[in-house]
């Protein structure tokens, strides 16, 4: 068989070993390494490179990238590096350093609302450009997820003549800065970057019927469902773990807290607490890469709400 040569444009670095990313890995189990590469953005996590070839945007590719660097290597760039939610002997929840609490808020609120994006766009430099080219891909596969790497897909779909793959894993479109005093600027943009990455993709995806048809909707174009899979025998053959005690009843989520997926757990504990008064015990065990500070307070406040780190893609089915 032979497998077309897949550039992935996507935020965060593909590793073998780390628990993010888990769904594109098992996307792309089969494909060898040296038919894929990344072009991603942030920092490594895990070890070693699920793509064969990776191209980490640097200095020349972000427009004032100086002052860039120099702001993301300062207090206004630890909103990429969320607060962990550790517990006391009281068991009361807080957010390790309050005033890098502090600090978290207002570089998100900056981060956040877009205009970072308007000022310190991706731009193709000489060595991108020569990367690519050495690569020779066959096909572009892009998530979109904020506006930088939507517009940088679609550039290259356009810039080298290729065919896109697009593949619809969480609503950004409807959602990407829809809050904040610079929502009325930044929604357009938004929504314009989206439709440009969803014409110019050749094939289109989505993880559910639901999402399918939604995106067929709204913008008239025809996605089929990609679900996120994995192997069921990995999970009947795993030996059970318990982390709760055998009387409770243990409810597990896991994955990241971010734009606002953390505000369905406070949802669930004051459930599970209503069922807790009727003498029912219930724990919820999250497991998630990192707290956002916005919510380390309220899930700190939550009695039956215990947060941990992500375990390893193999320890999952356990």
């Amino acid at each position: 068989m032979t497998y077309p040569r897949v550039l992935m444009v996507f935020h965060s670095c593909v590793n073998d070993a780390d628990a993010s990313c888990m769904s594109l890995r098992s996307w792309f189990a089969d494909w060898p390494k040296e038919s894929l590469a990344q072009i991603y953005s942030g920092n490594d996590a895990g070890a070693g490179h699920f793509c064969g070839r990776t191209f980490r945007l640097g200095y020349g590719e972000r427009r004032f990238s100086r002052v860039f660097f120099r702001l993301k290597a300062s207090p206004l760039g630890d909103a990429n590096r969320p607060a962990r939610l550790v517990r006391g002997a009281s068991g009361a929840g807080r957010a390790i350093s309050r005033l890098g609490a502090l600090k978290q808020r207002l570089s998100a609120a900056a981060i956040n609302s877009g205009i970072w994006e308007l000022l310190f766009p991706p731009v193709m430099s000489p060595e991108l450009d020569r990367w690519i080219r050495e690569f020779r891909p066959d096909i572009i596969y892009a998530q979109g997820y904020d506006l930088s790497f939507a517009w940088l897909a679609v550039w290259i779909m356009e810039r080298y003549g290729l065919p896109g793959c697009f593949h619809a894993v969480d609503d950004w479109p409807r959602f990407l800065y829809r809050t904040g005093v610079f929502g009325p600027l930044m929604r357009p943009k938004v929504d314009a970057a989206a439709r440009a990455l969803i014409a110019s993709s050749s094939l289109r995806y989505s993880i559910g019927p639901g999402m399918a048809e939604e995106y067929r909707t709204r913008y008239g174009v025809e996605i089929e469902p990609l679900m996120i899979c994995d192997s069921v025998d990995r999970f009947s053959s795993a030996p059970p773990r318990r982390m709760a005690p055998a009387e409770c009843i243990s409810i597990i989520y896991t994955g990241g807290l971010g734009h606002k997926r953390w505000r369905s757990l406070l949802d669930l504990s004051a459930a599970a607490s209503l069922l807790e008064a009727e003498g029912m015990r219930v724990r919820i065990l999250v497991f998630t890469a990192s707290v956002p500070p916005e919510a380390a307070k309220g899930l700190g406040a939550c009695a039956n709400v215990r947060v941990e780190p992500l375990p390893a893609h193999e320890e999952l089915p356990g």
